[in-house]
């Protein structure tokens, strides 16, 4: 049974236009304009499932649970539900999440290396890549993502953003159960 507030939730953030997003730290307005967070997403770092018109970005952190479980929960839809998720990885829950996404950024095959972290993910130590040291441009990319992350105001990972069908940025925070996921990507434009 799908749990009735968190429906009202979602609902509510996907009615409510992201028009702006807010700075947490400053409390300024990010963004100038709806557009403007899939300006700044387009630029990012992040790693590509699907050739689908349907676009989510979605912030992740190698270690974390609800990503690891997002991810898996996904990888059966992004064909047949034509989407195209981007995974923009970050470092920011554990000692060793930097440098596991340094090393899924820092890959030849950066798909691969999410696929990998993803398929080796061991629930109390988190995904399966060993870590690496990023190298400057590697370092800069994992800052542009966290920097990108902070300005959504966002708190926790997963964070999933996409058009819904009016075509106005929606944010998403926190790993859905199967049937909020199912929910949440009717709306996913």
């Amino acid at each position: 049974m799908v749990n009735r507030r968190w429906l009202t939730v979602v609902a509510a953030m996907l009615i409510a236009v992201m028009q702006t997003t807010v700075a947490a730290a400053a409390g300024k307005p990010a963004h100038s304009d709806a557009g403007g967070i899939f300006a700044t997403l387009s630029k990012l770092n992040w790693v590509q499932q699907g050739q689908g018109a349907r676009l989510m970005y979605v912030f992740i952190d190698p270690n974390c649970p609800y990503c690891h479980k997002l991810y898996m929960e996904l990888q059966p839809k992004i064909g047949p539900e034509h989407l195209t998720v981007r995974w923009v990885p970050l470092g920011i829950l554990t000692t060793t999440s930097a440098g596991k996404a340094a090393a899924i950024l820092g890959a030849k095959d950066r798909a691969a290396a999410l696929k990998l972290n993803e398929s080796h993910y061991v629930r109390g130590q988190g995904g399966g890549i060993q870590e690496a040291l990023p190298d400057e441009h590697v370092s800069d990319e994992l800052k542009a993502n966290q920097h990108a992350w902070s300005q959504t105001g966002a708190t926790g990972v997963p964070t999933i953003i996409f058009r819904d069908q009016s075509g106005h940025p929606t944010m998403v925070q926190g790993g859905p159960t199967p049937d909020q996921l199912k929910e949440l990507l009717t709306h996913v434009h």
